[in-house]
């Protein structure tokens, strides 16, 4: 896509099939995220956290990045957006976790992604 004319490509675990190994309330968690996203940023993305993302050197340069962290892809997302970049999803199969699990609590991660979500919308 990049190579096609987007500037920005954004991965999605559910535009195919379901991530593996993905429990059920994290799976539910995540629609949450999306769904407030969408709504607010209006658009139509089946994920916002899947850690996949390509985009242009040129293109990222535009995108205010001074206080991201790699742990924040929805303010990575929400500045895209309103960067005005031109933006393609592209499903992707996740085939779940190789070992280890996650350090974040799935509570805290998620009001924390919502939060930063609906502070990034409303920021000047």
């Amino acid at each position: 896509p990049l190579v096609k004319g987007y500037d920005f490509v954004k991965g999605s675990r559910f535009a195919l099939s379901r991530p593996a190994g993905k429990p059920g309330h994290r799976i539910f968690g995540n629609r949450i995220i999306v769904t407030v996203y969408n709504v607010l940023f209006r658009t139509d993305y089946t994920d916002l956290c899947s850690g996949y993302n390509a985009f242009w050197k040129r293109a990222i340069a535009s995108v205010d990045l001074s206080d991201w962290t790699n742990q924040e892809e929805p303010l990575l997302n929400a500045r895209v957006r309103k960067s005005g970049l031109k933006v393609l999803e592209v499903g992707h199969h996740d085939r779940g976790r190789i070992g280890g699990e996650t350090k974040q609590p799935s509570l805290r991660q998620g009001t924390g992604a919502i939060r930063t979500v609906i502070r990034e919308r409303f920021r000047g």
